[in-house]
């Protein structure tokens, strides 16, 4: 009896109010996605190697490859040493306060 009477019927489902925001988003997403790969590509993958690669032959270094691999080495040893701190404060500090303050 009292069961029946309290159980609700399913509703209907209403039209997503919210849906055109999230396509939007999607297509925000994948927008800069692509430009921010696109810069990665040109400042730290194979286009930077290329063009430090030229920079060293124009200044007339002896050896153009040892140039890019200590350049490539001090980014790689950075990032290493930054790995464990940043993993540390990114358990340790809330999700919010991170994103204020990335974006300071």
């Amino acid at each position: 009896g009292g069961m029946a009477a309290s159980a609700q019927e399913p509703k209907a489902p209403e039209e997503d109010q919210w849906r055109w925001y999230r396509e939007w988003n999607v297509v925000v997403y994948l927008f800069m996605t692509t430009l921010l790969l696109c810069m990665w590509s040109c400042s730290l993958g194979g286009t930077f190697d290329a063009y430090l690669f030229e920079l060293a032959q124009s200044k007339g270094l002896p050896n153009p490859n040892f140039f890019v691999g200590r350049v490539e080495t001090v980014r790689g040893s950075v990032g290493l040493a930054l790995a464990l701190p940043l993993g540390w404060l990114a358990d340790k500090v809330s999700r919010r306060r991170l994103l204020q303050g990335g974006s300071a």
